[in-house]
């Protein structure tokens, strides 16, 4: 026996059909919206994840490591700068993987930052990364440090034909006018890999330094560092730094120079033979 509907129950039975059809829509239109929204690995709003440039391994001793790279700080438009440090530890993860290191699962940061709070030429953007920095160890002093070791490099150039009659004098004496004290930055940063709570830091240790993108600043005082502990050539040293700057860029100018005296003062102080003078001084694309 079949029922048979009579007009209003028929409007009713359409107006819940259409109800449930809507309700069905919205739920699929939703739903579908969460993964751009907030993707695994990335931040509201779709905005992909931050990544920290040019990260490379150096050197370890024992279970403390130093590496080296861009700046660790995420500048989002309209926003204030923050310190990624999920993004910086991912970076150094991946580069001690790529150097066929194993990091400790726990470890005391020492952010060592190459930037200029004074930089005239970037709208006091370095100034706002350094605060950024800042503001993280500050409030979370059990992650780490931070040491603000702004580097300026040298106009005067070691190869300079005036220079040629004081530049012994000059390498013999480098920590007196250098602007940099490279030479105790350089102890420093090893003391911190071999004997961390001279520094007053608690093992193990894994300490980054970087400048804006990694090459100038980065260069001077990780190519120094090569020099003296890793025995690097300068030649290896100074094409290292080019590898790290970007493909049309030139690793030369005032950072390069103090690099270069530097080694002459390794030549001086320690017998080094080093060729800080070769040709070209400085690493230069297609040279």
């Amino acid at each position: 026996m079949h029922t048979i509907l009579r007009p209003p129950a028929v409007r009713a039975a359409f107006f819940l059909l259409i109800v449930l059809l809507i309700c069905i829509a919205g739920c699929s239109l939703r739903d579908a919206a969460v993964p751009a929204a907030a993707a695994p690995g990335g931040e509201p709003n779709g905005t992909p994840p931050h990544a920290i440039q040019n990260v490379r391994y150096v050197d370890s001793v024992g279970t403390n490591f130093l590496f080296r790279g861009a700046h660790p700080v995420a500048e989002r438009n309209g926003t204030d700068a923050v310190f990624d440090v999920a993004a910086l530890k991912a970076a150094i993860k991946n580069a001690s993987a790529d150097a066929g290191k194993e990091l400790p699962a726990n470890y005391t940061l020492v952010d060592i930052s190459l930037l200029w709070p004074d930089n005239p030429d970037d709208n006091n953007r370095e100034r706002a990364i350094i605060r950024a920095e800042d503001a993280f160890f500050s409030s979370r002093p059990d992650t780490g440090r931070l040491r603000l070791w702004p580097m300026y490099g040298t106009e005067l150039s070691p190869q300079d034909p005036a220079v040629a009659p004081y530049r012994e004098y000059l390498a013999d004496n480098l920590g007196n006018w250098l602007p940099d004290p490279l030479v105790s930055r350089v102890e420093t940063v090893r003391e911190y890999l071999e004997d961390p709570a001279a520094e007053g830091v608690n093992g193990p240790v894994v300490v980054y330094v970087h400048c804006f993108g990694g090459c100038d600043r980065t260069g001077e005082l990780i190519g120094a560092y090569s020099l003296q502990y890793l025995n690097m050539t300068w030649e290896e040293a100074r094409d290292e730094n080019g590898r790290h700057c970007r493909p049309d860029r030139a690793y030369d100018g005032a950072n390069c120079n103090a690099l270069q005296w530097y080694g002459l003062w390794l030549n001086r102080s320690g017998g080094r033979p080093l060729d800080w003078d070769a040709d070209p001084p400085c690493y230069r694309p297609g040279a």
